[in-house]
């Protein structure tokens, strides 16, 4: 290829593919520029052409063959511009960058070759300005293929050394001195050329590189736009549904108070009436506890303080752990809670796996309406493959890819007769949980038949020593706790409790009046409960310092919070104390006063 080349752009190549790889982005870059410079170079080539041959007659040279130079010159730049026209109706493509590149480079080595033809057939040695016209013409041709071409080396290459090399060796081959020299100029000027242009497409392959950051970064603030607006469309969602579903238990409550004073205030109270008013409050209370536990994980995944503290850990106890949070439930709707695979150990977690399972099961109980619910334990190789299965209602196809989506739930989760439906949490706060025990939760469902739900979880041996079961509770009847809270009712409420476990409650509003009361108290605390929050406003770290200092070496203080924001997460993490959040169930406190009762069937 020849001529000054005006920039002419071709009219049809679009907008790379994005998706490709960046060296045939470059490739189909460097083409579809080869392709915009064709029609600048083919009137380049006319019109440089027809002045040279003009020239060469006027000075002498046989018409002949300069006319036949001319006409090949003349066909060639129709063929090229032809060529043009046939490209320019398609874009170039990851599968016609290569084929195209090969062609252009083709036509570029036959420019190159009719252009050094001159200087071979029409080099006159003994005419000195026969030679200065084809120097001119050569540099001024060369100089012009290096910015029309030169955006692609190959066809550059193809173009420059058959345009130059005729020349050089025509001078080099002649005793003058003058026109030795003038060859090694040529061949010089030559290696400049070649340089400059190989600089061409590494600028392209810079630019190009930073079109393709700047595509991604694209791409990225689009993703996290739409991930950001994703996020604020469900949590409104979210807020909506947690307004309606926390009103239902609160409405309920405000039904049930009234109903259970009538009763108590009643000449004649019905005893049945009473234990079924209280076993209502029961449940709606448990219910919306489970809601405040399923935010409180999903506050503690977003804060990043659950790190998994791996140890061997006991298959059947952790399944039976996780059937007991829920016997009250099972039994209530008549299912069966059973437990197969009790040999088996796992390396785990066992706080983690055991807010899987408990999430697994109590869904398996809300959805099941009849039937039974298994838990089971089988080993797959180095694995231990656990699964809870249930005869419920099942999930619908569709639903199932997007199961475990944060705030997404089945269509059918409205069957649930408590109305108490976790807001699409339970199932992402499980896999996520899987991910930090390395393992993937896998459902299959049948619609009207039931769920399987599936993880994995490293096999190991049991532990050469069991840990030892300490031989009575933590607390016994007419023992001590110290509750401190700055909420009155919490702590006439803790009072009215515990003295009905035959416990002793000192409780206090700030550390200052525990330390008052614990002076003044005969029995010293067995267990203090702190508030997280004290209205006096010191932190929980000096709190829990202070109170440490008072009370006997090796008591356990247990914070209770109803914090569940991420700094708070971070704060409570880092005390040395057992954490329990509000609303505290009385059960887990209940389970410091005596024994855990039988485990699940």
């Amino acid at each position: 290829m020849n001529a000054s080349a005006t920039d002419t752009e071709a009219e049809g190549p679009v907008a790379p593919d994005p998706t490709t790889d960046a060296g045939q982005r470059l490739l189909r870059l460097q083409v579809d520029i080869l392709i915009g410079h064709l029609p600048g170079m083919v009137l380049g080539t006319t019109v440089l052409s027809s002045g040279a041959a003009l020239i060469l007659l006027h000075q002498g040279m046989g018409r002949w063959q300069v006319a036949l130079w001319w006409a090949a010159m003349a066909a060639y730049s129709a063929a090229r511009l032809l060529l043009w026209r046939v490209l320019r109706r398609q874009a170039t493509t990851a599968s016609s960058a290569t084929r195209r590149a090969r062609l252009l480079t083709l036509s570029s080595g036959l420019a190159g070759a009719l252009w050094g033809a001159l200087s071979w057939f029409f080099f006159t040695p003994q005419d000195p300005l026969s030679i200065a016209l084809v120097v001119a013409i050569l540099c001024g041709i060369l100089s012009s293929s290096t910015q029309s071409i030169g955006a692609y080396w190959p066809a550059h290459a193809a173009f420059a050394l058959p345009c130059t090399l005729p020349f050089a060796i025509r001078c080099l081959m002649e005793p003058s001195e003058s026109l030795t020299i003038l060859g090694v100029l040529s061949l010089l000027y030559l290696a400049f050329t070649s340089a400059f242009a190989r600089t061409i497409p590494r600028s392209l392959a810079a630019q190009l590189g930073l079109q393709l950051q700047n595509e991604a970064l694209v791409r990225e603030l689009t993703q996290a736009r739409d991930a950001a607006i994703a996020s604020e469309r469900d949590k409104s969602r979210f807020l909506a549904a947690a307004s309606h579903d926390l009103r239902q238990p609160l409405h309920a409550m405000g039904l049930f108070v009234p109903a259970l004073q009538a009763q108590l205030e009643s000449r004649q109270p019905a005893t049945d009436v009473i234990r079924q008013i209280l076993e209502r409050m029961k449940m709606v209370l448990a219910g919306v506890g489970h809601l405040l536990d399923l935010l409180l994980d999903m506050s503690r995944l977003e804060a990043g303080t659950v790190e998994p503290r791996r140890s061997a850990t006991h298959c059947s106890a952790a399944m039976h752990r996780a059937c007991a949070s829920v016997r009250a439930q099972a039994d209530a709707r008549g299912l069966r809670l059973r437990v197969l695979g009790s040999g088996l150990w796992v390396h785990t977690d066992p706080d983690v796996l055991h807010t899987i399972l408990l999430n697994l099961v109590s869904n398996a109980v809300r959805y099941t309406p009849r039937g039974s619910v298994l838990l089971t334990a089988r080993r797959r190789g180095g694995s231990v493959e656990l699964a809870v299965r249930d005869s419920g209602i099942g999930i619908p196809p569709d639903d199932q890819p997007r199961l475990f989506e944060a705030y997404f739930q089945a269509r059918n989760a409205g069957h649930d007769p408590t109305r108490l439906r976790g807001f699409g949490l339970g199932l992402a706060i499980v896999q996520r949980l899987a991910g930090l025990l390395g393992t993937e939760v896998t459902v299959r469902s049948r619609l009207g038949q039931g769920s399987v739900f599936r993880f994995d979880l490293p096999g190991c041996a049991p532990p050469a020593l069991l840990p030892d079961l300490p031989d009575r509770p933590l607390l016994a009847a007419g023992q001590c706790v110290l509750v401190i809270d700055d909420d009155e009712q919490i702590l006439v409420a803790m009072s009215l409790l515990l003295d009905s476990w035959g416990v002793a409650a000192l409780t206090a509003r700030t550390l200052a009046e525990a330390r008052t009361r614990m002076a003044e108290a005969s029995v010293r605390p067995s267990l203090a409960l702190l508030d997280h929050h004290l209205s006096h406003g010191a932190s929980p770290q000096d709190n829990v310092g202070r109170l440490r200092s008072w009370l006997a070496p090796g008591v356990p203080i247990v914070i209770v919070t109803g914090d569940t924001s991420s700094q708070a997460m971070r704060q409570v993490a880092a005390l040395d104390v057992q954490v329990w959040h509000k609303p505290v169930d009385p059960v887990l406190l209940r389970g410091l006063l005596q024994p855990a009762g039988p485990a699940a069937d």
